[in-house]
């Protein structure tokens, strides 16, 4: 166990600077989104309420039917 003040505080700074090199570098920045041309949609993905929230209560809702 560390006793002296100086040994923990020197054993804690190692300790964080051993973290941060375990860290990876930043990311690089994402690139900026392309313009879509006119009257091109995206594609339609559903919204997490309807997995979350909708699906349930329609199961339940079959289900007491």
């Amino acid at each position: 166990m560390v006793t002296d003040p100086a040994q923990a505080c020197r054993f804690w700074m190692a300790s964080l600077l051993s973290i941060a090199d375990l860290n990876p570098a930043a990311a690089l920045p994402a690139p900026p989104p392309r313009p879509r041309a006119p009257g091109v949609r995206p594609p339609w993905r559903p919204h997490p309420v309807y997995l979350y929230v909708l699906w349930p209560h329609l199961a339940l809702l079959l289900y007491a039917g």
